[in-house]
């Protein structure tokens, strides 16, 4: 039996492969290696280690040169002419790091621009570091392929990658979100095959990246199975039974982000629900906030719960939902079940609410209405530190274009986007469509076996 090296750097990668059907699909035909942090070992290996799957920790290795690779490779080789995401991140330099954003001001016009220069980069940094730290586990495993879950902006999956090309062996990157080719900068180590959710990644992972269209794959988002399989979720009498919500009244959802990004999520939730309280939404709506898995945690994306759950007390229409997240050693994550929790609130909300997340292309994958927030609550904000800035994003425009995204540019302007979707809930279902073709490729259900049969397929390929 074969052997494959999968790397988990990040606790959503454990959602997107371990959770789904790719780990099971290829474990079939592979022995799987999970390569994971040391403080998560323990953890990893509890939940999945098996006959033919083992869990191994990534080896540690310093480098003081690494932070300013990323930066060159993030902010100077970036290609300007295609990426208005970096241009909108460097501009918060101006604020904090005036000789940066300088810098990136005055060379990304040109050095950007020229592929040659982001080729030899690479070459260089790879002569710098080849990942020899991992020399060890490729003597021990001589595995055949090799599989990260980044595409090639973290240290280790970097490392990994070059070290496994300079034993000639065959490697593949699992991209896990719709918005990593155009936020994160240059990959710092191109894989065999990228394996991508839609054409759109395709066409970044060329424009932006350099990788030939016939290395990419596009296969749809394995963590968004479920929704393919809607007879699998709750009807909504025991959804919202189990949620404290009225079944014959409509409820709202409003979905945040780590204030680190959107300081203005309790803001919101005050506007919406005095607007109930005093009439200008229906007296009969609630108000499900759902609150991002990464606030869960203790770094600088937590978010306390209990300013939320102060709402909750005082208004009985208001609950809070709280994604499960496990703790694995270093990995957070959120749990089973908290995908299907998601997709019943996106099955039977009236709306969906959300400052520019990820959550648009969920809410599309469901059919459900949603309205972005181009607002910041009851402040008045510069571009640079207001939401505005995020509809601006390279990898937003498509969902804009696509005419099922609308943004509230005005508390005003929401209610009566709000009050539009309570009336009719089919409105703006052509562009929601659309957003589901272009993110997702399809909502079959078979997107992970897509995923297994694209990285078996570096092999022949």
């Amino acid at each position: 039996m074969p052997t494959l090296f999968l790397l988990i750097t990040e606790g959503f990668r454990i959602r997107n492969l371990l959770f789904s059907d790719v780990l099971s699909g290829l474990n079939r035909s592979w022995r799987v290696v999970i390569l994971v942090p040391q403080e998560s070992v323990e953890s990893i290996a509890a939940e999945f280690a098996g006959p033919n799957v083992c869990v191994e920790a990534i080896p540690t290795s310093r480098n003081r040169w690494e932070s300013k690779f990323v930066f060159v490779r993030r902010y100077l080789l970036s290609n300007p002419a295609r990426n208005r995401t970096v241009s909108v991140f460097s501009s918060i330099m101006k604020r904090e790091q005036p000789f940066h954003h300088w810098l990136v001001r005055n060379v990304n016009p040109w050095l950007g621009r020229l592929s040659w220069v982001r080729a030899a980069w690479l070459w260089l940094e790879a002569q710098i570091n080849r990942g020899g730290e991992f020399a060890k586990l490729f003597e021990q495993y001589r595995p055949s392929l090799v599989v990260t879950s980044d595409y090639g902006s973290q240290t280790q999956e970097i490392r990994l990658l070059r070290q496994a090309r300079h034993r000639t062996i065959r490697t593949a990157s699992v991209v896990y979100s719709w918005d990593n080719l155009s936020s994160k900068g240059i990959m710092g180590a191109q894989p065999d095959r990228l394996v991508v959710w839609n054409e759109i990644m395709r066409r970044e992972a060329a424009e932006l990246h350099d990788i030939p269209l016939e290395r990419t794959v596009a296969c749809g988002a394995a963590q968004f199975d479920l929704y393919g399989r809607p007879h699998e979720l709750a009807c909504r009498e025991n959804f919202c039974r189990r949620m404290g919500l009225d079944p014959a009244r409509p409820f709202l959802v409003l979905g945040t982000i780590p204030p680190r990004y959107y300081s203005h999520n309790l803001e919101v939730l005050d506007l919406l629900t005095k607007a109930i309280l005093d009439g200008r939404l229906p007296r009969e709506c609630q108000l499900l906030v759902r609150m991002h898995p990464q606030v869960m945690d203790t770094g600088s994306n937590a978010d306390s719960p209990e300013p939320y759950l102060d709402y909750e007390r005082r208004h009985p229409f208001v609950r809070i939902d709280r994604p499960r997240v496990r703790k694995w050693g270093r990995l957070l994550s959120p749990d089973r079940g908290d995908a299907r929790q998601l997709a019943e609130i996106l099955a039977h909300a009236a709306v969906l609410i959300h400052p520019g997340s990820t959550l648009v292309v969920d809410a599309s994958a469901m059919d459900c209405p949603s309205i972005g927030l181009g607002f910041d609550g009851y402040a008045q904000r510069p571009y640079d530190e207001s939401i505005r800035r995020w509809w601006d994003f390279t990898y937003m425009q498509p969902i804009l274009q696509s005419g099922g995204q609308p943004v509230a540019s005005s508390p005003e302007h929401l209610l009566e986007l709000v009050q539009a979707y309570l009336v009719d809930r089919t409105l703006h279902a052509d562009g929601r469509a659309r957003i589901r073709e272009l993110e997702c490729l399809k909502v079959d259900g078979q997107a992970a076996q897509r995923v297994v049969e694209a990285l078996i397929g570096t092999i022949s390929n």
